[in-house]
């Protein structure tokens, strides 16, 4: 985890905590908030041991989380998030999406050669 900014941000921010597990994730989510002045990056976390105690202590206003994080089953996680944090927002990215997308190209293209292969 690294802490980036201690203090409530700008009125009218959106203060956002990230539950990821990988840095071009991280790297990339970085990228676009400071891009964008509507939101104030306030902590980022690897994994979702330790979320639920991150977010009591910086009350975000939005959670970012990979459901998929290592340590826990994220969907369970969001469900206790919820329960004991009802106000807060929670939005899930998918930081696996694209390598399963292309591990099923792969798979597709290698069924289709095999297709082709086959005698009639």
């Amino acid at each position: 985890m690294s802490k980036i900014s201690p203090d409530r941000p700008a009125k009218g921010c959106v203060r956002l905590l990230v539950v990821d597990v990988t840095a071009i994730s991280r790297e990339g989510i970085r990228a676009i908030v400071r891009r964008d002045g509507r939101f104030e990056l306030s902590e980022y976390v690897h994994g979702s041991a330790g979320a639920m105690d991150l977010v009591g202590q910086h009350r975000p206003d939005l959670l970012l989380i990979e459901p998929f994080a290592e340590g826990r089953d994220g969907v369970l996680l969001i469900k206790d998030l919820k329960a004991r944090f009802p106000g807060l927002r929670i939005s899930r990215h998918l930081a696996e999406i694209g390598r399963d997308l292309c591990r099923a190209n792969l798979a597709r293209r290698r069924l289709r050669l095999l297709d082709e292969k086959r005698p009639e």
